[in-house]
Protein backbone atom coordinates (compact mmCIF):
# COMPACT_ATOMS: atom_id res chain seq x y z
CA UNK A 1 0.00 0.00 0.00
CA UNK A 2 1.35 3.43 -0.91
CA UNK A 3 0.83 6.29 1.50
CA UNK A 4 2.72 8.96 -0.47
CA UNK A 5 -0.48 10.95 -0.99
CA UNK A 6 -0.66 11.44 2.78
CA UNK A 7 2.85 12.80 3.22
CA UNK A 8 2.29 16.37 2.06
CA UNK A 9 -1.41 16.79 2.73
CA UNK A 10 -2.74 19.43 5.06
CA UNK A 11 -3.87 17.81 8.28
CA UNK A 12 -4.29 18.60 11.97
CA UNK A 13 -3.76 15.22 13.60
CA UNK A 14 -3.06 11.54 13.12
CA UNK A 15 -3.11 8.26 14.97
CA UNK A 16 -3.29 4.49 14.92
CA UNK A 17 -6.08 1.95 15.15
CA UNK A 18 -4.46 -1.30 16.30
CA UNK A 19 -6.29 -4.46 15.19
CA UNK A 20 -5.55 -8.12 16.01
CA UNK A 21 -6.22 -11.09 13.68
CA UNK A 22 -9.43 -11.72 15.65
CA UNK A 23 -10.67 -8.18 14.80
CA UNK A 24 -10.14 -6.71 18.26
CA UNK A 25 -9.08 -3.07 18.42
CA UNK A 26 -7.45 -1.08 21.21
CA UNK A 27 -9.48 1.81 22.61
CA UNK A 28 -8.34 4.23 25.29
CA UNK A 29 -10.56 5.98 27.83
CA UNK A 30 -10.13 9.68 28.55
CA UNK A 31 -10.85 11.27 31.94
CA UNK A 32 -14.18 12.55 30.54
CA UNK A 33 -15.12 8.84 30.13
CA UNK A 34 -15.19 9.06 26.30
CA UNK A 35 -13.14 6.62 24.24
CA UNK A 36 -10.53 7.18 21.56
CA UNK A 37 -7.72 5.56 19.62
CA UNK A 38 -4.04 6.43 19.93
CA UNK A 39 -3.37 9.78 18.29
CA UNK A 40 -3.23 13.52 18.56
CA UNK A 41 -2.30 16.86 17.05
CA UNK A 42 0.59 17.29 14.66
CA UNK A 43 3.70 19.24 15.51
CA UNK A 44 5.41 21.55 13.04
CA UNK A 45 7.04 19.74 10.12
CA UNK A 46 5.53 16.31 10.86
CA UNK A 47 3.97 13.98 8.32
CA UNK A 48 0.81 12.12 9.37
CA UNK A 49 2.75 8.92 9.99
CA UNK A 50 5.40 10.70 12.05
CA UNK A 51 2.66 12.34 14.12
CA UNK A 52 0.97 8.97 14.69
CA UNK A 53 4.24 7.35 15.79
CA UNK A 54 5.13 10.20 18.17
CA UNK A 55 1.66 10.20 19.70
CA UNK A 56 1.84 6.43 20.10
CA UNK A 57 5.10 6.65 22.06
CA UNK A 58 3.64 9.41 24.24
CA UNK A 59 0.28 7.75 24.92
CA UNK A 60 1.07 4.03 25.23
CA UNK A 61 4.85 4.04 25.72
CA UNK A 62 5.96 2.39 22.46
CA UNK A 63 5.06 1.70 18.84
CA UNK A 64 3.97 -1.95 18.59
CA UNK A 65 5.31 -4.00 15.72
CA UNK A 66 2.84 -4.64 12.98
CA UNK A 67 1.97 -3.74 9.42
CA UNK A 68 -0.04 -0.77 8.25
CA UNK A 69 -2.96 -2.18 6.32
CA UNK A 70 -5.01 0.92 5.61
CA UNK A 71 -5.26 4.66 6.14
CA UNK A 72 -8.44 6.64 6.62
CA UNK A 73 -8.60 10.36 5.91
CA UNK A 74 -11.53 11.82 7.78
CA UNK A 75 -12.77 15.05 9.31
CA UNK A 76 -13.53 15.71 12.92
CA UNK A 77 -17.25 15.98 13.54
CA UNK A 78 -18.56 19.55 13.38
CA UNK A 79 -15.11 20.88 12.44
CA UNK A 80 -13.26 21.33 9.18
CA UNK A 81 -10.18 19.57 10.53
CA UNK A 82 -8.45 16.83 8.52
CA UNK A 83 -7.24 13.76 10.46
CA UNK A 84 -5.47 10.55 9.38
CA UNK A 85 -5.98 7.21 11.10
CA UNK A 86 -3.64 4.37 10.17
CA UNK A 87 -4.95 0.84 10.67
CA UNK A 88 -2.08 -1.28 11.97
CA UNK A 89 -2.48 -5.03 12.14
CA UNK A 90 -0.73 -6.46 15.21
CA UNK A 91 -0.19 -10.17 15.86
CA UNK A 92 -1.64 -10.20 19.37
CA UNK A 93 -3.07 -8.18 22.21
CA UNK A 94 -0.56 -6.05 24.09
CA UNK A 95 -0.65 -4.03 27.30
CA UNK A 96 -0.26 -0.29 26.74
CA UNK A 97 1.66 1.81 29.27
CA UNK A 98 -0.83 4.67 29.57
CA UNK A 99 0.26 8.23 30.23
CA UNK A 100 -1.70 10.91 32.09
CA UNK A 101 -4.06 11.49 29.14
CA UNK A 102 -5.98 8.24 29.65
CA UNK A 103 -7.55 6.43 32.59
CA UNK A 104 -8.06 3.02 31.04
CA UNK A 105 -8.06 0.84 27.96
CA UNK A 106 -9.93 -2.10 26.42
CA UNK A 107 -9.57 -4.45 23.51
CA UNK A 108 -12.98 -4.73 21.83
CA UNK A 109 -14.32 -6.41 18.73
CA UNK A 110 -14.42 -3.90 15.90
CA UNK A 111 -18.10 -4.68 15.29
CA UNK A 112 -18.84 -3.47 18.86
CA UNK A 113 -17.26 -0.02 18.53
CA UNK A 114 -20.72 1.46 18.04
CA UNK A 115 -21.49 0.54 21.67
CA UNK A 116 -18.95 3.06 23.02
CA UNK A 117 -19.11 6.84 23.22
CA UNK A 118 -16.12 8.21 21.30
CA UNK A 119 -14.55 11.64 21.28
CA UNK A 120 -16.04 13.99 18.68
CA UNK A 121 -12.99 13.71 16.46
CA UNK A 122 -13.70 10.02 15.85
CA UNK A 123 -17.45 9.87 15.33
CA UNK A 124 -17.01 9.97 11.54
CA UNK A 125 -14.40 7.19 11.61
CA UNK A 126 -16.33 4.58 13.63
CA UNK A 127 -18.94 3.77 10.93
CA UNK A 128 -16.18 3.49 8.30
CA UNK A 129 -14.19 1.06 10.44
CA UNK A 130 -17.15 -1.09 11.42
CA UNK A 131 -18.45 -1.26 7.85
CA UNK A 132 -15.03 -2.07 6.36
CA UNK A 133 -13.62 -4.49 8.94
CA UNK A 134 -16.47 -6.07 10.92
CA UNK A 135 -16.75 -9.82 10.64
CA UNK A 136 -19.58 -11.83 12.12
Amino acid sequence: MHFSEYLNSEFQGAGFVFMTPSSEVLILQKPNKKWCFVGGKKEKGESPLKTARRECKEEIGFVPSGSIADCFKHKKAEENVQVYSFLMKVKELFVPQLNYEHIGYKWVKIKNLKDYQFSNGLTNLIPILTHTYSVD
